[in-house]
């Protein structure tokens, strides 16, 4: 079981990298070359088999040199010369960052696809799977309106919520809400959160499972469940958020849960990110309160960052994901969706105008209205990193609708055997890391 350590962070502005315009493209060497183009060098060895390297300028036009680059390299444009200056280019190749003259260009590189069965992806989402304890009977609040209500999880029910996540989605992460969890202590009288629940839940999963839960939210707590064959976790952080009430809720009462993890392929380190999981105040009307959370939340992750923690200041590969209780798609508007969804914006909220209702309500149960369960991204803007364009290269996360069956009753089904939400996920390209 993992021993959780948490800092406590102070509220500041979250601000990001500078921003370069984009601009269309300029003809070099027979190519067109673009923002966000990846690019190989050429190679430039001298008689003797020496490197001769790809020299680097602070500036355009500016023929002092600032670093240099080894032949064949990969970099990836972040801005285009002047008309002034046609024949220069901004490049990034790892950290390095300079000004080269579009003659070192060898050739601009495919784009990599999502799609391609070559690449290696990860699948990693969120799921609330509906007040996940020990004899808890289900179905609120519909069972307030003469809907249904569903008897404590059986051990077959575990089960197969062990298979649709490790089998059915093949998933290498997941941040879950409302768990069930205990503050206890271990053999060395330290403070440890685990979760009986989820203990069991790890005997019906492969031996490399594991989780980690947070200290908040009694008996719905945040938790990330992972496979540690895949997910090395670098650093935990419990967001604490000092109680704050806003339309009559805290809004916290769960604290987010902010974990630094590294992709592992073949056992090798590939690009690492922040996944930070959310369960806002309940009720798709307290738009104040979710407006004020999320605003906290990115102010604190961001502090926590400045502070070398969660992978440093420069860790810009984030995914905020959970159970928000408000709807992109419909009043009241809520401002934080409306801002971290702008085109300039350094987050994407990914989703799409097809994006299914992601918890069953009502009576009799349907998939309407209730879009509330999301994952937010960090958006790549040229000169600097981030997921969405670049690591995650889809345009919406995936709502598994396919999971309930057919026929009047597989909503009921599934509620009755899982939840009444439906898990989203997103997959994440496994590549060198850029951050």
């Amino acid at each position: 079981m993992n021993i959780m350590h948490y800092y406590n962070v102070l509220s500041r502005i979250f601000i990001l990298g500078s921003l370069f315009v984009w601009i269309s493209y300029l003809p070099c060497n027979s190519q067109e070359l673009s923002v966000n183009d990846d690019i190989k060098l050429v190679e430039r060895y001298k008689d003797d088999g020496t490197d001769r390297l790809i020299p680097l300028h602070p500036e355009m036009g500016d023929n002092r040199i600032s670093d240099r680059l080894p032949s064949g390299s990969q970099a990836k444009i972040i801005e285009l010369g002047t008309p002034s200056h046609s024949n220069w280019i901004r490049i990034q190749s790892g950290t390095v960052v300079g000004w080269i003259i579009t003659k070192y260009v060898k050739e601009v590189l495919e784009p990599t696809s999502s799609s391609d069965p070559t690449i290696t992806k990860y699948k990693i989402g969120t799921w609330n799977i509906e007040h996940y304890k020990n004899e808890k009977v289900r179905g609120f609040p519909e069972y307030l309106h003469n809907g249904p209500t569903y008897e404590p999880r059986s051990q077959s029910q575990i089960r197969d919520l062990a298979k649709t996540i490790e089998q059915d989605l093949d998933l290498k992460a997941l941040m879950l809400n409302e768990i069930n969890g205990t503050n206890g202590e271990d053999e060395n009288g330290e403070v440890i959160y685990f979760s009986e629940e989820l203990d069991n839940l790890l005997t019906e999963l492969s031996s490399e499972w594991d989780y980690i839960i947070t200290s908040s939210g009694y008996s719905q707590r945040v938790a990330f469940l992972y496979n540690s064959d895949f997910i090395l976790v670098n650093e935990v952080l419990e967001i604490s958020v000092p109680r704050r009430e806003i339309q009559s809720k805290d809004i916290f009462a769960r604290d987010p849960l902010a974990v630094h993890i590294t992709l592992l392929e073949d056992g090798i380190d590939k690009n690492d990110l922040v996944i930070v999981g959310v369960h806002l105040a309940a009720g798709q009307t307290n738009h104040k309160n979710h407006d004020t959370a999320m605003n906290v939340l990115v102010s604190q992750l961001a502090m926590a960052q400045s502070s070398n923690i969660l992978g440093g200041i420069n860790e810009k590969d984030i995914l905020i994901l959970g159970d928000y209780n408000a709807n992109y798609f419909l009043p009241p508007s809520e401002q934080f969706f409306i801002s971290m969804d702008e085109p300039d914006s350094e987050w994407d909220v990914l989703v799409d105008n097809d994006y299914p209702a992601t918890r069953m309500s009502g009576v009799p149960l349907s998939l309407e209205t209730s879009q509330i369960d999301y994952i937010i991204a960090s958006r790549y803007l040229p000169g600097c990193t981030g997921l969405s364009g670049e690591e995650i290269q889809d345009q919406s996360a995936h709502v598994h609708v396919e999971l309930i069956g057919s026929g009047s009753n597989g909503t009921d089904n599934f509620r009755r055997d899982l939840s009444d939400h439906l898990p989203v996920t997103i997959d994440v390209l496994v590549m060198a890391d850029n951050d």
